[in-house]
């Protein structure tokens, strides 16, 4: 990262609303906070529209699903589309159960998406070419047309596709991250969040092109 993108971000503080899971939200934060962001790990939904108005990204993450947070990303994600800041979608498990992926579906029909970030089976099952998964951390299949799932999905859903693992995708550019997002389920949430952190300028361009 350059040293001068830095320092913005640390005089800037941009405020990035998180609806993520209770399994990495604290290791989310504090590297959001090391960055020089300001996370808000708000999930209420009696209030994540109004806490949304007030941020400079969003990120919704399926990990830890309930109606409630559902909810809560719906209406996050309807504000964002409305004051055109971007959108991080990850559809953690989205193949391990129909809850999910209906609730992903609602998610993608209502809600206009900067980038989704997913491992290779989480993409496959979002564009249909897998219909189950075991759990949450499937592996993923099909790696040798890992470029060509990330460009259909990127077409289909008309945002940038982040796929972690092996590779990263956004429909024409591809960048190695195996080693940082081999580290565990934490280390590929915090990438996605330094994403938004960093935006236009990000390292490999993942957002906006």
């Amino acid at each position: 990262m350059r040293d001068g993108l830095l320092t913005t971000i640390r005089s800037n503080h941009p405020i990035i609303h998180c609806i993520t899971n209770y399994v990495t939200a604290n290791d989310c934060a504090n590297i959001l906070l090391a960055c020089g962001a300001s996370p808000v790990m708000a999930d209420a939904p009696q209030e994540s529209a109004e806490i949304t108005a007030g941020s400079s990204a969003l990120v919704l993450n399926l990990g830890t699903l309930s109606e409630s947070r559902l909810q809560a990303m719906i209406l996050s994600g309807k504000q964002a589309n409305r004051m055109q800041i971007p959108v991080v979608f990850d559809p953690v498990g989205v193949g391990a159960s129909a809850f999910r992926m209906e609730s992903a579906k609602k998610l993608l029909s209502l809600v206009q998406m900067t980038a989704i970030r997913g491992n290779l089976s989480e993409i496959q099952a979002l564009i249909g070419f897998r219909e189950h998964e075991p759990g949450v951390d499937a592996a993923d299949s099909g790696t040798e047309n890992a470029a060509q799932y990330a460009k259909t999905a990127a077409w289909h859903f008309e945002c940038k596709v982040i796929l972690s693992g092996a590779t990263v995708g956004d429909g024409g550019l591809m960048t190695c991250l195996k080693q940082l997002t081999s580290a565990g389920t934490g280390a590929t949430v915090s990438i996605r969040n330094i994403c938004k952190a960093y935006g236009d300028e990000s390292p490999v361009h993942v957002l906006f092109g």
